[in-house]
Formats: C-alpha cells, structure tokens, sequence
C-alpha cells in the first residue's frame, strides 16, 4: 500500500508514524540505535509490502489496470488502494481508535510527525512539509487528487511513464479495487495487531 495505509496499519504514536513513511525510504538492516517503536514500524512496513505481493487480492487489482503499464501496475495499486481507503473511510477503518474521521487521524499523524521531524533522514525531512501543507493524504479521497499524486511519483522515475493515465482505470472500476481491498484488509490487520503488541510489550 502508499502512505496512508501504511500509516492507518502501523501502531498510533510519532515512531510508530515515522516508520511507516521510513519503509519506503531505508533498505538493508534496521538500525539497532532506532527506538524500538520505529524499528517494529519499518519492519511492519516491509511485511505488509511482502503481504501484498503475495495476496491474491493484490493480484485482482492488478489485472483490473491496462497492460501497457507493465511493471507498474503494482505501484498503481498502492495508491488505487489508499484511494478507496481515503474515500471509504469508515467503511474500511469501522469502529476501531481512528474512527473519527479522515480529517482527525490525519491531523493526529502530522501533530505526531511534527514531534520527529528531527528525526527524519534529509529526503523525508524535505518531502514531509508538503505533504503536510499540502494535505496530500486528504487529497487521495478524490480522483484528482489521485491524479496529481500519479503525477508527483512520475518525475521520480527512471524512464518516463504516464502513471496519471491509469486513473481511468480506477474511475472505471473503483468498486473493483474497494472489494480488493475489503479481501486483503483482514489479513493487513492481523500483522498491524502483532506488530502492536510487540511495540506495547
């Protein structure tokens, strides 16, 4: 999944935020100096990236996206996915601690993120504030914004690709890749609960 689904998964405190961003940003071993909130929160991470590639869920997704996107479908699916999470809310996020809107649980990850910002490596220390400012997670619940986040991840590329052109995938199907989700959310779950109790324990 992108970051908003990362974040809904990891346990709900400043490290626990940081690592969920962090996976995408650290490879090899996991810093033994890290807190051990952010460590489980990277590796948490990880896990629920090797989830999804594995999950038959994951795989409907990607068959519902054009082939002439190739390898790339796969990341379309992370943020297809935080599309329908952002924009189905409560019903995918029920009646658990983040229940309380969209708007509140963001807020609650940038006052937590603020709180670390210290610790962020320089790529993610220069990302944050835009995502913060610019409210990019809010963004996801609309299909522009969608669109526009397609656009941010296409200049980071090594060849050029229309990534943004695959939203008429998504607005043709959105139904489709919800009823994905809704199949791989129990399984994310569970390894966001273990992960949890072993940052509580």
């Amino acid at each position: 999944m992108n970051w908003l689904g990362h974040l809904w998964l990891t346990p709900p405190t400043p490290h626990g935020w940081l690592g969920a961003l962090l996976g995408d940003f650290t490879r090899g071993p996991v810093p033994e100096q890290w807190p051990v909130a952010l460590r489980e929160a990277v590796l948490l991470h990880r896990q629920i990236d090797a989830l999804c590639a594995r999950h038959a869920a994951f795989r409907s997704s990607r068959l519902r996206i054009g082939e002439q996107h190739g390898h790339y479908r796969s990341v379309l699916v992370d943020v297809f996915w935080d599309h329908v999470l952002a924009a189905q809310w409560p019903r995918f996020v029920g009646d658990g601690p983040e229940s309380g809107g969209l708007d509140a649980f963001v807020a609650r990850v940038h006052a937590g993120l603020d709180m670390v910002h210290a610790e962020m490596p320089p790529e993610l220390a220069q990302v944050y504030p835009r995502l913060r400012d610019q409210a990019w997670l809010l963004s996801y619940r609309e299909l522009a914004g969608i669109e526009v986040a397609l656009r941010r991840m296409r200049r980071r590329l090594r060849r050029d690709h229309p990534l943004e052109d695959a939203v008429r995938d998504l607005a043709a199907d959105v139904a489709g890749f919800a009823a994905d989700f809704a199949n791989f959310r129990d399984d994310a779950r569970a390894l966001a609960r273990a992960a949890h109790e072993r940052t509580a324990g």
